[in-house]
């Protein structure tokens, strides 16, 4: 798999070069991995319509997308994630494989509270969401660490 952090960049022509490497992944080249920041943008999913933009959105770029959803806010501060799989190499469903996701990201951010302390300032959990109530309790205990 192949990693780039692109920094703070338009959604636009990510969008396009997700689109690229798609094409290459379907056509036998790396799996991708693209971490980036977005200057503040709407995009509005398949789904969306102008009343569900709630509130004046002045000098805010809106992207219609053809991924499903509605409206989703990316901006300065959130660290976005996009991958480029070969879905079938890993024979799950797609709820396994954002679960798999979920998790991978959570063992990031206990690995990142235990060993950088600080770097995680807080974690906003549901704890009825875990099955496991182990990790719901460590979560949360988590987030109460400042």
């Amino acid at each position: 798999m192949k990693a780039y952090y692109l920094g703070r960049v338009a959604y636009r022509p990510t969008w396009e070069l997700q689109e690229r490497l798609r094409t290459q992944v379907l056509t036998g080249g790396p799996e991708t991995l693209l971490l980036c920041e977005h200057r503040p943008v709407l995009t509005l999913g398949k789904s969306a319509t102008p009343t569900d933009i709630l509130r004046a959105t002045d000098g805010v770029e809106q992207v219609r997308t053809s991924r499903g959803g509605q409206v989703t806010y990316h901006g300065p501060g959130q660290l976005v994630v996009y991958l480029l799989l070969k879905l079938d190499h890993y024979q799950l469903s797609i709820r396994e494989l954002v679960r798999a996701i979920e998790q991978a990201v959570i063992n990031l951010l206990l690995t990142l509270c235990f060993w950088v302390p600080g770097a995680v300032h807080a974690i906003l959990v549901a704890n009825d969401y875990y099955e496991d109530r182990r990790q719901a309790d460590l979560l949360a205990a988590m987030a109460r660490l400042r």
